[in-house]
Parts: C-alpha cells; structure tokens; sequence
C-alpha cells in the first residue's frame, strides 16, 4: 500500500520506473539524464522518509548501460549520484530479481553464475541418492536443476558462441548428448 504513490517523484523528469514488490528501478536514456536523476534521489529520500521507510542503501547503485564508451556517455557514467548523504556506487553490473545485468547486456556473468549453480545442483543430486535409476535422476533434474536453467531466459538468453558453449558443456559434460 506505501508504494503505490512512489510514481509521483518522477513528475517533471525524463525517467522511468519499474516496480516489483518493495524494489524500484530508475532507469532513462543518457540523451535525457542529465540532473534529472538527481532530483528523483532527492524526491526519493523526501518520499521515504514521509512514509517513515528505509531505503537499503547498500543495494542502490547506477549501472551505465551502453553500446560503445564514447566521450560523452562516458562523462555521464561518471558522475555521482547521492540518496541522502549515501553515495550510490557505480557498478558495471546489477542483479535484478535474480538475473546479473551487466553494462554491455553481454550476460556472461549470469551465464557464469548459473552454469555453477547448475553443475553444483546436478553433483548434489549424483552425490544424495545412490540409485542410478534414469527415470529417477531425470525427474530429479527437471525439478531441481532445469528451473535454475530455464529462469527468466527470454532476457538472458545466450546469443553469442561463447556463452551458448558455457550452458551446453554443462548439460553434455553432465548428461551426455
């Protein structure tokens, strides 16, 4: 119920937001980001503050994503951005319900991270139960290893060679072909 007037701080500005539960994510082109972003954080404390909320600070952080590092985008990247008296960390990446988005939209590191949860999982599995049963391992894995696989892949999904190899040498190194 608090959240739904949090919109409000975005009047007069070039910014977005997405909300989900108690998260929310500014996002806006570098062509229209100047102070504005700024002003919203200012607009935020305010509003938090009046509902008598935390922010959780040390998950705040501002992720320039961007093709190329022109001169210009690269100004932008670097300028500091504060909640308060709290300094929002530029980072080069961000997780967002679950997925690792990097600067480059390249998802190698989620790539990374979930082909080891995987591979950690799928061992788990081998090492729990001594049966060897193929029916009994596949429901095994489709319930607790294909969901860390299959999660959110309409945004991550691996397009380049290099990230696509990453998940099947996992499956075929596990599984076989």
């Amino acid at each position: 119920m608090y959240v739904n007037d949090i919109e409000g701080i975005l009047l007069g500005s070039n910014l977005q937001m997405k909300l989900f539960a108690d998260d929310a994510k500014l996002y806006s082109s570098f062509v229209y980001l100047s102070g504005d972003l700024q002003l919203v954080c200012n607009r935020l404390l305010a509003w938090a503050k009046e509902w008598q909320l935390q922010i959780a600070f040390e998950k705040c952080c501002v992720t320039c994503v961007q093709r190329i590092s022109s001169s210009d985008n690269a100004l932008k990247c670097n300028t500091v951005y504060t909640i308060g008296d709290h300094v929002l960390r530029n980072s080069n990446e961000t997780r967002d319900l679950g997925v690792i988005i990097d600067n480059k939209l390249n998802f190698s590191t989620h790539i990374s991270a979930i082909s080891h949860k995987v591979h950690v999982r799928a061992s788990l599995i081998l090492r729990s139960f001594t049966t060897r049963d193929f029916v009994f391992l596949t429901k095994a894995f489709v319930i607790y290893v294909r969901p860390i696989l299959e999660y959110c892949t309409p945004v991550w999904s691996p397009y380049t060679v290099c990230n696509q190899i990453k998940i099947k040498s996992f499956i075929f190194r596990q599984h076989g072909p």
